[in-house]
């Protein structure tokens, strides 16, 4: 899928104009679109962040912060995760 296919695929489920996400608006929602965009570039579709980077018109560093940000964000979901099954373990006489 080309990238441009992709941004309107992401504009259509974040009910933002395509080009919001591309430009450089640090609102909240567009932000968390535009990280959303940059993932699925790159984890799904297999493009290189420069590729990403050059499409948006910045930084390699800002595709690499974007997919970090969704890595910690994974973990801290997996962490949250294994404190509720180590506090049932717990709770049940396991640990």
């Amino acid at each position: 899928m080309s990238l441009i296919e992709l941004l309107k695929r992401v504009g259509h489920k974040a009910g933002v104009e395509p080009q919001a996400i591309r430009q450089r608006g640090r609102t909240a929602n567009v932000v968390a679109w535009r990280d959303r965009f940059i993932c699925q570039a790159i984890e799904e579709q297999g493009y290189r962040a420069t590729e990403v980077a050059q499409y948006l018109s910045c930084h390699p560093s800002n595709i690499s912060r974007a997919v970090q940000k969704r890595e910690v964000s994974q973990l801290r979901q997996v962490c949250t995760q294994c404190r509720a099954v180590l506090s049932a373990f717990a709770a049940h006489g396991f640990l």
